[in-house]
């Protein structure tokens, strides 16, 4: 269930696998809009086995330098994107979320996508199918129906903005205030993708006017980004995690992956590269053993990382979007290579 970015990847693996598969998307369209992705080496290799390492090549844009700076524009660290690249044995790419959709859209083959699919008791789907996958993010219903217990979105205490502008930027990386950070990345070429973050309840209430006020007097490109948005084209969200983590993601024939199982801030940028992984891997062991066996072993080597990344993430994020005064700060930032 769920047509996102790890429910398409799922559909797109187990078909390549010979399963017979069917989405089902509550929305009457299936999504592709969104900013910028960053995607780890792992979750290329993900693509790859799905078939669509070229594609991904010729479409996605290489991020192999980035610095953190205060918002006097003081070099604080740079990104430890060298480092990534060493131990992955490729770059970080960032690509649009439209063009990584279009991609997954295109590997589907025959898969059946149902869109409006409002279901009801996704207990009932496990009467009728081999297998029920719940990729259907944060709110799952799957999880709610199938999970019992106290896992859920835990408000991670800030507001996020993302958006894009045409052209290029000589400064990518991020900017580090007082509760508040700013980023810049490469999108695709011609394409700058840009992303803001503020603790609450400071941007209780921001419309954009207040937000670009925020950033007047950060140091260049970030008032002149800002100022070449389209406020149409913004997205604006209070961001939530998972918590407390889930004791498994699988329970009888129903298997969780995804933010439904692992829900993270974006604070590492771990987010779609963990669906993908996901997806692929329980679409390898599907093709390896029978399904309580190959859902077993999924659980032993996905639950553990994604926990993981989410405690990881959810404190990086603390620490960019600290109260304490920007010295102390600054200390703190020097842990942050450790969680990447």
């Amino acid at each position: 269930m769920g047509a996102g970015v790890g429910g398409l990847a799922t559909a797109a693996g187990l078909s390549r696998s010979g399963w017979r598969v069917t989405v089902l998307e509550r929305w009457p369209e299936v999504t592709v809009h969104g900013a910028a992705l960053g995607l780890w080496p792992d979750a290329q290799r993900a693509l790859a086995h799905l078939g669509l390492e070229e594609e991904l090549r010729e479409r996605s844009v290489p991020y192999r330098s980035a610095t953190i700076r205060s918002a006097t524009g003081r070099r604080l660290a740079d990104l430890p994107l060298a480092r990534i690249e060493r131990r992955g044995g490729r770059p970080v790419v960032l690509l649009g979320r439209r063009t990584l959709m279009e991609l997954l859209l295109a590997a589907l083959g025959d898969v059946e996508i149902r869109t409006g699919a409002a279901i009801a008791d996704p207990r009932q789907l496990a009467d009728d199918c081999d297998l029920v996958v719940g990729a259907d993010g944060l709110r799952s219903t799957v999880r709610s129906a199938v999970f019992p217990g106290p896992t859920g979105p835990r408000d991670a205490g800030f507001v996020a903005w993302r958006g894009w502008v045409a052209g290029e930027v000589a400064v990518h990386g991020e900017t580090w205030g007082r509760r508040q950070v700013f980023g810049l990345t490469p999108m695709e070429p011609g394409r700058t993708n840009w992303y803001a973050a503020v603790a609450a309840p400071d941007a209780d209430g921001d419309d954009w006017v207040a937000l670009q006020a925020r950033y007047a007097t950060w140091p260049d490109p970030v008032p002149q980004v800002l100022a070449r948005t389209d406020p149409e084209r913004l997205l604006e969200h209070r961001v939530y995690d998972l918590a407390p983590p889930l004791p498994s993601y699988v329970r009888g024939r129903v298997v969780l992956l995804g933010d439904a199982a692992h829900g993270m801030t974006p604070a590492l940028g771990q987010g779609a590269c963990s669906a993908l992984v996901d997806a692929v891997t329980l679409a390898r062991l599907l093709g390896e053993h029978d399904v309580p066996a190959a859902l077993a072993a999924y659980d032993r080597q996905r639950r553990p990382p994604t926990q993981r990344l989410v405690r990881r993430s959810a404190r990086v994020a603390r620490v960019m979007l600290a109260g304490r005064p920007a010295p102390v700060r600054d200390v703190l930032l020097r842990g942050v290579g450790s969680l990447v």
